[in-house]
């Protein structure tokens, strides 16, 4: 059987062996126009091919024939198309297999930002029964930025059958991620026909703390964790070759997993005394590692600090200023303590579970008390507006991933807090029902 072919217009070339012949000309093969050598003048004479043909027999017949042949050729020349059939040997051949193509609208502005945001995708190939085949690699660099083409995607030159995919994705090349200092992502990925969906593994390195035995610190060193996507075949994809089709596509769609949260203290007692050196600021979450699924591997608990902290003040007697009322009932300048953290994906646990939400801790190391303590994914998944409703807790949790925090303290503990995020134009204000 010949080879898959693209579709196309051939013209002028010789009769294929054993195509069906007439005196019209021509013969209209499958994906073919040929013209063809009459070899008698009986119009009811045919000989066989190899090539389905429609016969020729009545004048009309042969100037519709004719014509149908002229606009084809014209088409064919509008609009570029080459044959991968075509005698002249220095063409390439047709791409044939799977095109995989990517999109990161998985976000709340429901917008595609793969372009501009990701800089280097791996994808992991394996059969319809889940065994590994192969990986392929794509990546920016500072002299070619595949990536940022609308017409990107990762191609695999394989056979006809059914495939799944999984995918993982980073801002910028994996082994520039290994190379630079801090808590970096360390994928263990298949490589051998003995392994399978199961075998993908993404996980964030942490080390342990003296004195406690469940809990590991991811040391960041000062620095943000790299962007992690993971995506896969929402389905299993079947390849198929036939004279008009040579690749399947597919879209892979990417969820975002790293959370950037920003922490702000406001002290409405005393605000010019606030000092961020006086609080320690801890995330814990159960979330060390993530599969070719992007299921979160639950079993160890990491603690997050800081990758930043710093104090602000606002400027004093300048349109711009933001007071808050005193214990003095006077005015003073406000002062504000910032820390910003980065995570990994943030499941949202309900009912009885909920004890296995990410915990928010904030204590003041003068009053030696924690001035907050919350369930920090219930508190983010309340910023859905009636907008975002359609989306379960666990859905606006993925899609997000700028929250910031803002906490008003009092009496020694937050009195009210307000919740952003970046993209969305409105905040929620929600008060401590615990004083």
């Amino acid at each position: 059987m010949a080879s898959p072919q693209c579709f196309s217009i051939l013209t002028h070339h010789a009769l294929p062996l054993g195509a069906w012949q007439n005196t019209a000309g021509y013969c209209l093969c499958s994906h073919t126009i040929t013209q063809c050598a009459a070899t008698n003048t009986d119009t009811t004479r045919r000989q066989p091919c190899g090539h389905s043909i429609h016969t020729i027999h009545t004048p009309h017949q042969i100037e519709m024939t004719h014509l149908l042949s002229k606009a084809l050729i014209v088409l064919a020349t509008a609009a570029g198309l080459a044959s991968c059939a075509d005698m002249k040997e220095d063409l390439p051949p047709c791409p044939q297999g799977l095109d995989i193509h990517f999109k990161y609208n998985y976000n709340l502005q429901r917008a595609d930002m793969f372009t501009d945001h990701v800089g280097a995708v791996s994808v992991y190939l394996f059969d319809i029964n889940g065994h590994y085949l192969e990986q392929r690699t794509v990546q920016n660099t500072a002299a070619a930025q595949p990536l940022k083409s609308k017409d990107f995607c990762v191609h695999f030159d394989i056979a006809p059958g059914t495939y799944q995919y999984q995918a993982v994705a980073f801002q910028r090349s994996y082994a520039e991620c290994q190379a630079t200092a801090g808590a970096r992502f360390k994928v263990s990925a298949p490589q051998s026909a003995s392994d399978n969906l199961q075998t993908l593994r993404i996980t964030l390195p942490a080390k342990p703390i003296s004195g406690v035995a469940d809990t590991m610190m991811v040391d960041n060193a000062a620095l943000p964790l790299d962007t992690l996507w993971v995506g896969q075949s929402a389905r299993p994809v079947t390849v198929r070759y036939n004279d008009k089709l040579a690749t399947q596509a597919d879209t892979c769609s990417l969820v975002r997993d790293t959370k950037q949260i920003n922490i702000t203290l406001r002290d409405l007692d005393n605000p010019a005394a606030l000092d961020v050196n006086d609080f320690t600021f801890t995330i814990t979450d159960r979330n060390a590692a993530v599969d070719g699924y992007n299921t979160v591997d639950e079993r160890t608990t990491l603690r997050y600090t800081p990758y930043a902290t710093w104090n602000t003040t606002d400027p004093i007697n300048t349109a711009s200023v933001t007071t808050y009322p005193n214990t003095n009932n006077t005015q003073a300048p406000g002062r504000m303590a910032h820390a910003d953290f980065m995570t990994s994906r943030i499941i949202y646990h309900s009912g009885a579970d909920a004890a296995h939400n990410a915990q928010l801790v904030i204590y003041n190391k003068r009053t030696q008390q924690n001035v907050v303590r919350i369930d920090l994914a219930d508190f983010l998944q309340r910023l859905r507006s009636s907008a975002e409703r359609n989306y379960t807790a666990q859905e606006f949790l993925d899609r997000g991933y700028d929250y910031r925090l803002s906490f008003y303290l009092k009496g020694g503990s937050w009195s009210y807090a307000s919740i952003e995020i970046g993209v969305l134009s409105w905040a929620v204000r929600i008060q401590n029902e615990d004083i």
